[in-house]
């Protein structure tokens, strides 16, 4: 199973039916100043990598991030609506994973994790009416299948009432599936799957750049490269190669991370 192939596989599999809202309690968090500053060191350099969002959009970016409950770790309270302000329908590219891109293309080969472009999902009409029909409740297929003067048996069950629903002429442009199929389809455009990396890609730096300097001040100075998916490994010492000092993770969708060794 393909990166975007899992990305569409959860989503579908996760996606709660109408009225149905998941309510998360937000644990306190207080983490020492430190994460934070490498948060704002890390996302400064990497956003200046993306083109098409400004300065002022970026500085606006970091503002939205930073000025709320749990800052920069609680990225459910502002991962979307930087997405939809920022980077939904607008033109921008991020300059590093297009090179990687390319570095890994021209090699032949691909990190397991990594976003391919071949592989980027084609529209699928049919599934998604299918996908749009089962998000519906009972109630709402019956209607729709009123709206449409469509006769149903009075005992028909959800799958019987789906069946009944597909054959409206021009399903697709009803409002309300076309409502739930623009967002699914949003989820899983190529450009929400490369803003979802390029954020955790900034999200694991900090974290890693912390580690590594908390480690350092307290005089450990000998580290390990941990590699969570060892197939990945060549990737991740090509990455190293290129540029020793990379703060992991060395390139988009890596994993590894350097573990300090306290010596006996």
């Amino acid at each position: 199973m393909g990166f975007f192939d899992f990305l569409k596989f959860s989503w579908k599999k996760e996606w709660p039916t109408q009225n149905h809202i998941e309510k998360f309690s937000i644990p306190t968090i207080k983490p020492e100043k430190e994460l934070f500053e490498c948060y704002d060191e890390i996302f400064n350099a990497t956003i200046r990598d993306v083109r098409g969002i400004s300065r002022e959009d970026a500085s606006d970016i970091l503002s939205l991030i930073k000025e709320g409950a749990g800052g920069y770790l609680n990225r459910g309270r502002y991962h979307e609506t930087v997405w939809k302000k920022y980077f939904n329908g607008k033109v921008w590219s991020w300059n590093e994973y297009e090179r990687w891109h390319e570095t890994f293309r021209k090699n032949g080969k691909f990190p397991s994790r990594f976003p391919v472009k071949d592989e980027f999902p084609s529209p699928d009409i049919s599934d998604d009416i299918d996908y749009a029909l089962n998000v519906l409740r009972v109630a709402g297929i019956k209607d729709l299948c009123d709206q449409y003067e469509i006769k149903i048996p009075s005992k028909a069950k959800k799958k019987d009432l789906i069946e009944a629903a597909k054959t409206i002429p021009d399903i697709h442009k009803s409002p309300v599936l076309k409502a739930i199929i623009d967002d699914l389809n949003d989820r899983l455009s190529p450009a929400r799957a490369i803003y979802a990396l390029l954020m955790g890609t900034i999200d694991h730096r900090a974290k890693n750049l912390y580690d590594f300097r908390r480690a350092k001040k307290l005089g450990i100075n000998k580290f390990e490269i941990v590699h969570p998916f060892v197939e990945d490994k060549e990737f991740v010492e090509l990455a190293l190669k290129q540029d020793p000092n990379a703060i992991h993770p060395v390139y988009p969708s890596d994993l590894s991370y350097k573990k300090p060794i306290i010596l006996g």
